[in-house]
């Protein structure tokens, strides 16, 4: 499970207080992720890839920070990428979790997103993350993910802006990342190619070497 902070959760309630005008609001068909706008998981995707589909809230090719049709998605970036060191994922669709910005622009997205099925022993993980707005670095905790084991016992790590992540809009001359931060892709979207800019991802990985 991944959560906001509780003082990030805390302000970004309180933005709830902005008024909203019917008049203002996107076309109801875009509100709902529409299960369609998901591909299939693909057959060759590897067995120890959870299936994250029930959980996604946006699609790779739908601008979730605005909704608005201007080519600012993921859709370039590879459905099954393979990175240096052999770890595979099926990129498909996107889990979001809410923002104060976010709940500014648009706000329709979870605090948190929580009971997603491992049912199997695992030494480690691996996350593409990336965030929004992620300009305060080192401000404090971004997210947060909690794993509960059959045993009872729970497992707490927090993800870090400017530690474990950066602003998915990388900036325009971009500082060498800090030790351990790992840029899993890099490319371009119709968006940030029009400014001259790039956007990534990053891997996260949690659990034994």
């Amino acid at each position: 499970m991944a959560e906001l902070e509780p003082n990030l959760h805390r302000r970004s309630s309180e933005a709830t207080t902005r008024s909203w005008l019917l008049t203002n609001l996107p076309p109801i068909s875009r509100l709902m992720l529409r299960p369609e706008a998901v591909p299939p998981r693909a057959a060759d995707t590897p067995a120890q890839c959870l299936d994250l589909t029930p959980f996604y809230n946006s699609a790779i090719t739908e601008n979730w920070a605005a909704l608005k049709a201007d080519g600012n998605t993921w859709s370039r970036c590879p459905r099954l990428a393979t990175s240096r060191r052999q770890y595979r994922g099926h990129f498909r669709g996107v889990i979001l979790l809410d923002s104060i910005r976010q709940r500014r622009e648009v706000p329709l997205y979870p605090v948190r997103v929580s009971g997603i099925p491992v049912h199997r022993r695992i030494h480690r993980t691996h996350f593409l993350c990336g965030a929004s707005w992620g300009s305060n670095i080192g401000e404090e905790r971004s997210a947060r993910w909690v794993f509960h084991t059959a045993e009872g016992a729970t497992f707490d790590r927090p993800l870090r802006l400017g530690t474990d992540v950066l602003d998915w809009w990388a900036p325009p001359d971009p500082a060498p990342l800090p030790q351990g931060m790992t840029v899993a892709w890099t490319g371009t979207n119709p968006a940030s190619v029009k400014v001259n800019r790039r956007i990534w991802l990053f891997r996260v990985d949690l659990g034994q070497s």
